[in-house]
């Protein structure tokens, strides 16, 4: 799955990608699925968003990763999202997401 997101302006919003080697692994490994973002040291100032797993191995594997402009509450849904979407099974009471990002994503 990838999924590009442009603002009305036609400038860059955001990046989406879960190749399908992820979400067939994804059905292979622990239930337990961490997100985070670490800050691009470039000019455009961009935050990479990352979901990782481990594997059977207890190895870690990235299932998707996106790019966007800055680290706020609607970047993250919007990650979030297509995440849910590209791994449906996501979403389900035996999964585990685990996350630093409580002063983010806390609502309004």
């Amino acid at each position: 799955m990838l999924q590009l997101a442009l603002s009305e302006g036609e400038r860059f919003s955001g990046l989406f990608i879960c190749p399908s080697g992820s979400q067939e692994a994804f059905r292979h490994c622990h239930k337990f699925t961490s997100i985070d973002v670490c800050h691009t040291k470039t000019s455009l100032g961009f935050v990479l968003q990352l979901a990782t797993g481990l594997d059977a191995e207890d190895r870690i594997i990235v299932f998707a990763w996106g790019l966007a402009p800055s680290e706020s509450y609607e970047t993250w849904i919007w990650f979030i999202e297509r995440l849910v979407a590209a791994l449906p099974t996501l979403n389900s009471e035996l999964s585990v997401v685990i996350s630093d990002r409580q002063k983010v994503c806390r609502g309004r």
